[in-house]
């Protein structure tokens, strides 16, 4: 298991910061930088800053909680807004495939410079926590995802290890495409996962752009979706003729 706050390999690489400092120029001295991506230069006077000026973290106090978010096609304003209502420290971006023709501005880049200029960290994680991994033994013939077989991998496990280990130590957010949780492999996979580790469901909590929030432990569990099969699986088949749009019309599925 990885020691706290040190990613497990093959997670993905971190663009951004989890700490905070007075520093409104994005350039603070004391603050890591990854090796793999520079942070962007920053405007002297950051657009989102009056979303993120809030408490200090409180998750250690709440026993360690994990927030998620669906982007869909809402503005970068709802989301920083929705991270800076509830203090988020650093995104983790759980999409298999970080970019949309739809959204453009959630593109891995422009989302991490965004992010940046509010204060809020960016990692990515999706090539161990996405819901589309390129493991062709990872889906059925029809193409759903079969999320038996995700949650059995080195990766996805080691993942899993540090969030539960990184949520105690600071205000984590998950992120993926998909709108509604209870229809995204944040809730169908990631905190089914967690709960069975014995991480409760009761401290995961799904994010709304109007500031509102829904906890797992509310969303009803999966039922069977096909008769005589294994029904911890996709809702929807990742073949390209099977794909059909989010909930809200204008946004790629990049579980």
């Amino acid at each position: 298991m990885p020691r706290q706050g040190e990613r497990p390999p093959g997670s993905g690489g971190r663009i951004g910061s989890t700490s905070r400092c007075s520093h409104t120029d994005g350039h603070c001295p004391q603050r890591p930088v990854s090796s793999s991506a520079q942070r962007p230069n920053l405007s002297p006077a950051p657009v989102y800053h009056r979303y993120v000026e809030t408490e200090p973290s409180t998750s250690q106090a709440q026993g360690g909680r994990l927030f998620t978010i669906g982007h869909s096609n809402l503005g970068l304003d709802d989301v920083l807004r929705a991270l800076g209502e509830y203090a988020i420290e650093e995104l983790i971006d759980v999409r298999s495939q970080p970019y949309s023709r739809f959204v453009p501005r959630f593109n891995r880049p422009d989302l991490a410079h965004a992010l940046g200029r509010a204060g809020v960290g960016y990692s990515y994680m999706g090539d161990s926590l996405g819901g589309r991994p390129d493991d062709p033994s990872c889906y059925d013939a029809r193409g759903h995802v079969l999320y038996g077989a995700v949650a059995r991998k080195s990766s996805f496990q080691g993942a899993i290890a540090w969030l539960r280990s990184a949520t105690e130590a600071r205000r984590i957010a998950l992120l993926c495409a998909e709108e509604e949780p209870a229809e995204c492999h944040r809730h169908l996979l990631i905190a089914r996962v967690l709960a069975g580790a014995g991480f409760g469901r009761d401290r995961i909590v799904h994010l709304k752009s109007d500031g509102g929030a829904t906890g797992d432990d509310e969303i009803p569990t999966q039922a069977a979706l096909f008769p005589g099969e294994d029904e911890w699986k996709s809702p929807r088949s990742a073949l390209r003729k099977a794909r059909r749009s989010t909930s809200s019309d204008g946004s790629e599925r990049a579980a």
